[in-house]
């Protein structure tokens, strides 16, 4: 469920978060959205925190590791 907040209670909820999942869950709404949505705060002068990205998992190498670790 979407919940409709300020921008200020986003900006808190943003800057008060550990992680961008954080905000998804409590927004409802998609990463991709969010992260639209504060760089136009950042764009309105609004000091919102960046959230460092993952690297994508290379799941080959995760099998890899899985495989040696069997052994």
């Amino acid at each position: 469920m979407k919940k409709k907040m300020s921008p200020i209670e986003f900006a808190k909820l943003w800057n008060g978060s550990a992680c961008l999942q954080d905000v998804s869950d409590a927004t409802g709404l998609s990463k991709r959205t969010l992260r639209s949505k504060a760089s136009a705060y950042r764009r309105k002068g609004v000091p919102l925190k960046k959230f460092v990205r993952l690297p994508e998992t290379d799941w080959a190498e995760v099998a890899r590791a899985a495989k040696a670790a069997a052994k």
